[in-house]
């Protein structure tokens, strides 16, 4: 499958969902896949990042608030 086939077919299963989180690209190539998630290299500024197509982004963000706070609280008591 030809670059260009395996990002089609990433942009037909995913619609404009999975845009790079640094730069907001759409163009990407596949470079793995599993059940719940894709891997994709941002083609524009060459970011590897993982696309969860079902993320709850609120709860992530909460989730990783939560883990800095302890973790810098952590620090601060040592």
């Amino acid at each position: 499958m030809s670059q260009e086939s395996k990002e089609g077919a990433a942009l037909e299963t995913y619609g404009d969902k999975g845009l790079c989180p640094v730069c907001s690209s759409a163009a990407r190539t596949v470079l793995g896949r599993r059940h719940e998630y894709s891997i994709f290299k941002c083609t524009d500024c060459k970011l590897t990042y993982k696309y969860i197509p079902n993320l709850n982004r609120d709860i992530t963000q909460a989730i990783q608030d939560d883990t800095y706070r302890d973790s810098t609280l952590l620090a601060r008591t040592r």
